[in-house]
Order: structure tokens, then C-alpha cells, then sequence
């Protein structure tokens, strides 16, 4: 998944494709979230580099280009040398779940996380995020991108503070 990112980032930020397009709307994106919106500034610190890294991602899985209207894993699959199943799993790699998760629990292999608005439970592997301070029951805010056939954390997870018993029963209004 990690070696499939580089490449990924390297489509969308480091060739002449599509990286002025993305650097230019993505950083107007991060400048005008910071300006609008605090709890974007509390739940990132201020760090307006922690905010850029988990915008990245919408840009790395989502976001069409103005030129021929590909997202970036299409790009990929158009140019890489490889098998027709390889990309197709390229091509995959749009299903993306973002927002709050609820740290349920762990083991030796991975993660579950419940998201918070409508309740599925997503098994992540380890190895996508280290947990450091993070305790079961707390709230997180990340991005999580399936890679064939399994969950990983994509882009910046941030602790939002431990989840009280009547956030769960429903989310707060908008």
C-alpha cells in the first residue's frame, strides 16, 4: 500500500500532469479552511502542514484534474507498466471512507474502527498508523482507503478526544 502512496503522490504532485494544478487548488483549499472553519485549526494545532497531509489524500484519491478529467488513480492506471489486474486494483483505490471513528479495539494485526455517523466497523491494519496516545473509545478524525481487499489509514489521524456515551447514540446536529 505504502510503495502504491509514493507513486500516487508522485502522479499527483511531481510531474508536470497534474502536480501545478493540485499544488495551486490544494493549497487555496488548506488556506481558506483555516480561515473558516476553528475547529479545523484545534483539531490540527495550527499546523497548517498536518491539515495540507490529510488534504493530500482527497487529491491523491478523488479529485479529477481539469485535463481529461481523470483522478489520479486512473492516471496511474493508465501509464503503469503491469498487469490488467494490477490496474484495476489502481483504479480501486477511489473507495474511500472520511471522518470520525470511534476506536473500538485491537490486536496483533489490526485496528477496528467504528465511523461515528453511520456505524460500520472498518478493520485496519496496523501498520498504516501508530496509535500513540490513542485509547480505546476515543474519537478520531482520518481518511481510510481500501487497497486489495483491506483497510488502511491514508493521510493524518487526529485524536479528537475520548467519545461520551450519548455522542454515540447519534451524531451531533449539523
Amino acid at each position: 500500500f505504502f510503495e502504491m502512496k509514493v507513486r500516487l503522490h508522485w502522479m499527483a504532485f511531481e510531474n508536470y500532469l497534474l502536480g501545478p494544478e493540485y499544488e495551486r487548488r490544494m493549497n487555496l483549499a488548506v488556506e481558506e479552511m483555516m480561515k473558516e472553519r476553528a475547529y479545523v485549526n484545534e483539531w490540527f494545532h495550527n499546523d497548517t502542514g498536518k491539515l495540507l497531509y490529510t488534504i493530500q489524500d482527497d487529491y491523491l484519491y478523488k479529485t479529477r484534474a481539469s485535463f481529461l478529467a481523470y483522478n489520479t488513480p486512473e492516471w496511474l492506471a493508465e501509464t503503469v507498466r503491469g498487469t490488467e489486474a494490477l490496474r484495476a486494483d489502481i483504479r480501486s483505490l477511489n473507495e474511500r471512507v472520511i471522518g470520525e471513528f470511534v476506536f473500538e479495539k485491537a490486536d496483533e494485526r489490526l485496528y477496528s474502527f467504528r465511523h461515528w455517523q453511520t456505524g460500520p466497523i472498518f478493520e485496519v491494519r496496523r501498520e498504516s498508523v501508530e496509535m500513540q496516545g490513542i485509547q480505546q473509545g476515543f474519537l478520531v478524525f482520518t481518511s481510510l482507503v481500501s487497497w486489495q481487499g483491506e483497510w488502511w489509514v491514508s493521510g493524518s489521524l487526529a485524536a479528537i478526544g475520548e467519545a461520551m456515551s450519548g455522542w454515540l447514540a447519534a451524531p451531533p446536529p449539523n
